[in-house]
């Protein structure tokens, strides 16, 4: 059995810049991209009052809430707040597991000796962070990961949107080993971590609510509901069982940088003009990571938010800017000649518009050969592109390289690699392709820029 807590700071990103800035102290603080496509990324609880709530469009947050301090937010800093806050969990336990940069969770089955129980180590807790970091936090405590991150939800603050008033947490909750199935049985299963708002719904239309209410479904039907996986962790969560261990070290499986934009892109040549500025971004936190990449995806979303996503996969794992930025421009190439074969649908919404049986030559659809095209929609619709991303996969450790086996080759780029240090010597903005160039200055994309829209 181990002892976990769950440390949640509250509101974080505006918290620290209500640190930053005490003027803005009792006010609505509203972090959020500050387009018309924006999205609010945190907001204090004063915001909370006027039904502002994270994820919801920058647009609607001003109409709720007409007077609040919007801030476009400053994610360097909250990557610098945040390693200060490892810091302080790390020196109550080796056993950190951060899964954003506002919360981690703690094993600190081994901490009993130095620092006393479950309870004292979430006050000691509590007290550096406010001490040295001058933030709140909440802070869950239970068996289990998911019991734990449960708990911190119970710790924070809240609202009261009918009469304005804001309802200060208790800071700690604690669930006892002996009362977690109790405390885990009454819960709404939109209450529960891990369960998606799609589940709670086809779960809810069978008169499942709660987690007790999972007694009165047959396992066959639930495996029907829900498929055999997640049936079998529904059953666990009904016994208050979860064998998730807190993972020190967290494998990354890939690596993306996307820019959404205020005004729709509509040609070829505006969209091709982001791909250098997606891959000098992305490229730069591979080798920030020591990885190798063997996949390279282009992503794109029009303005309808439909999403279109298309890999090429490479005969070595590599690190090279310029190779990267080939596949690239090779994969949104490949896309663009295949809408072009339609002129008249070039940049369509709908890929049901083109020629499906072409597209599966090129690999990029799987082909049916049962459809014919006359039962194609013609509804012929320009495409405006919202965002454009590019993200690596299949990666591969550069220092391990050399210990693949004879089919796995790699190659690392002595001149990726320069380009990178230069970078981290002088800054992003040191280095970077020609035509990221305007008005005599280099506009590369750093992580955090335009995070929220």
């Amino acid at each position: 059995m181990t002892d976990v807590l769950h440390v949640d700071m509250d509101a974080f990103f505006a918290s620290v810049e209500v640190k930053d800035n005490p003027e803005l102290k009792g006010k609505p603080v509203i972090v959020a991209g500050l387009s018309k496509r924006g999205v609010v990324a945190a907001c204090t609880y004063e915001a909370r009052i006027f039904g502002v709530r994270s994820g919801m469009s920058t647009l609607m947050a001003k109409r709720l809430c007409p007077d609040g301090m919007f801030v476009g937010g400053r994610y360097s800093r909250y990557v610098q707040i945040s390693k200060q806050l490892e810091e302080v969990l790390i020196s109550f336990s080796p056993y950190v597991e951060f899964v954003s940069l506002d919360e981690a969770f703690v094993d600190v089955t081994k901490s009993h000796r130095l620092f006393g129980s479950n309870r004292k180590i979430a006050e000691l807790i509590v007290a550096k962070v406010a001490n040295e970091l001058d933030l709140n936090c909440s802070v869950g405590i239970g068996s289990s990961k998911l019991i734990a991150k449960i708990a911190s939800k119970k710790a924070k603050p809240n609202v009261i949107a009918s009469t304005k008033e804001i309802v200060l947490g208790t800071k700690i909750f604690e669930v006892e080993k002996s009362s977690e199935i109790e405390f885990i049985s009454d819960l709404e299963l939109k209450e529960i971590w891990g369960i998606g708002p799609k589940t709670v719904a086809k779960l809810n239309s069978y008169g499942i609510y709660r987690v007790k209410d999972l007694k009165k479904i047959d396992d066959e039907v639930l495996v029907r509901l829900v498929k055999s996986a997640n049936a079998k962790w529904l059953s666990d969560i009904l016994n208050a069982e979860d064998s998730r261990k807190v993972a020190v070290e967290r494998v990354t499986k890939s690596i993306s940088v996307e820019a959404t934009y205020e005004n729709d892109l509509t040609t070829p040549q505006e969209i091709f003009a982001e791909i250098p500025r997606m891959v000098d971004s992305v490229v730069t936190r591979l080798k920030s990571q020591n990885f190798l990449v063997k996949t390279v995806t282009v992503k794109l979303k029009d303005k309808n938010f439909k999403i279109i996503t298309r890999s090429q996969t490479l005969n070595l794992a590599t690190d090279d800017i310029f190779k990267i930025y080939e596949a690239s421009k090779n994969i949104l190439e490949r896309y663009m000649e295949v809408t072009e074969r339609h002129p008249k649908n070039a940049f369509v919404k709908d890929p049901t518009l083109l020629d499906e049986n072409k597209m599966a030559q090129d690999g990029l659809l799987q082909s049916n050969p049962n459809k014919s095209k006359s039962s194609m929609p013609r509804n012929e619709v320009p495409l405006a592109i919202r965002l454009v991303g590019v993200s690596l996969s299949n990666l591969v450790v550069a220092d391990q390289s050399n210990q693949l086996g004879l089919f796995d080759e790699t190659e690392v780029s002595k001149l990726t690699e320069v380009i990178y240090n230069v970078k981290n010597r002088f800054g992003p903005n040191s280095i970077a392709p020609a035509s990221l160039i305007k008005d005599g200055e280099l506009i590369v994309k750093t992580r955090g820029d335009a995070q929220w829209g």
